[in-house]
């Protein structure tokens, strides 16, 4: 699941990492991050002294971009923008229960499939199954994927 906001969306997909985004807005190097650390069990609790760092890292590097892309541009990434933006996201219950819905959709869809390729089964349960898929594909489509915000690079660029 992406941050509430989610600033590798800025300049146009494909998504940005932050070391890119440190390079381009802060004209800085962003310091080497572990992938064994990012890779690690987040979960556990309580975090250890390298992912403290790593996520510390993180939040500060992601600050100094959006400061200053407000610097840039403060219509589109000012503090007040950012939180109209978040005010019009969806809940975090409301996307976990999507994706949730969206996970259940698509083991459903899996099955079906399954059922529809098999040469064994008997054409009454093909139909079937073909009704099925079609139901599960438009409930389907009553959950799309969350995705990030993007902006183009001329809302960056006005200085």
């Amino acid at each position: 699941m992406y941050g509430r906001f989610d600033i590798g969306g800025v300049g146009a997909p494909p998504l940005q990492g932050l070391r890119t985004l440190s390079t381009t807005f802060l004209q800085a190097e962003m310091l080497a991050k572990s992938t064994r650390i990012q890779r690690s069990n987040w979960s556990l609790w309580p975090l250890s002294t390298k992912q403290l760092q790593y996520a510390a890292l993180d939040a500060w590097v992601g600050r100094a971009v959006f400061d200053e892309l407000g610097r840039r541009n403060p219509e589109t990434f000012s503090p007040d923008a950012a939180r109209a933006l978040v005010a019009k996201q969806r809940t975090m219950e409301d996307l976990v229960e999507r994706q949730q819905m969206r996970k259940m959709y698509k083991l459903q869809l899996k099955e079906q499939l399954a059922v529809l390729h098999d040469e064994t089964t008997s054409q009454n349960v093909r139909d079937a199954a073909q009704a099925s898929i079609q139901k599960i594909r438009k409930n389907k489509r009553r959950y799309p994927e969350d995705g990030c915000l993007f902006f183009n690079k001329q809302t960056l660029l006005v200085k």
